[in-house]
């Protein structure tokens, strides 16, 4: 009777050393997953830093000086289809190892849009351009980001307004993440 006991005895240790194995490997896995996961968002996270810092750099490029790639307004929805070679063939290139590409969208003067008034037939005004900025990791595993911005522009205009004035400044103003 006590050789019964002592099989049954090693019967049930076998059973929770094998129960305690599969949730230790359960964990385990699940450890590798959450570290996987953090290292994408971690990179996710800086190729978006890098990429808000050259469309940043565009930008302020933008405002001093108009590069011979400028558009007419194009549909988000058009510039998110297309793919990389579009991209390498008609927008603007990146200068960069990194690889970015650039889409500058000429949306129009609004006199209207006060920016500074000089004397009473001349005023300084908004001249609207929208930045596409397509921008793809080199790392392992490829992320794809395409950030969008509006910025405004002085132009000297004699157009009279014919609504309310406003003010705005020059710089961005809207930015969004279309991918």
């Amino acid at each position: 009777m006590n050789d019964k006991n002592h099989g049954f005895i090693l019967l049930i240790m076998l059973i929770f050393m094998q129960i305690f194995s599969l949730i230790v490997l359960a964990e385990l896995m699940s450890i590798k997953l959450n570290l996987k996961l953090a290292r994408d968002r971690w990179q996710k996270t800086n190729n978006l830093l890098m990429s808000n810092a050259f469309l940043h750099k565009i930008e302020n490029n933008l405002i001093f000086t108009i590069p011979s790639c400028v558009q007419s307004a194009l549909s988000p929805q058009f510039l998110i289809n297309r793919s990389t070679e579009w991209w390498g063939k008609f927008a603007c290139a990146s200068n960069h190892t990194t690889l970015y590409h650039y889409v500058i969208e000429k949306l129009g003067n609004d006199p209207c849009a006060l920016i500074r008034i000089i004397d009473k037939n001349h005023t300084i005004t908004a001249d609207y351009y929208r930045i596409t900025l397509l921008f793809q990791s080199s790392a392992p595993k490829s992320f794809k980001i395409i950030l969008q911005s509006t910025i405004v522009r002085p132009k000297t205009s004699t157009q009279a307004c014919t609504e309310i004035p406003h003010q705005v400044k020059i710089g961005r103003q809207v930015y969004r993440e279309l991918l």
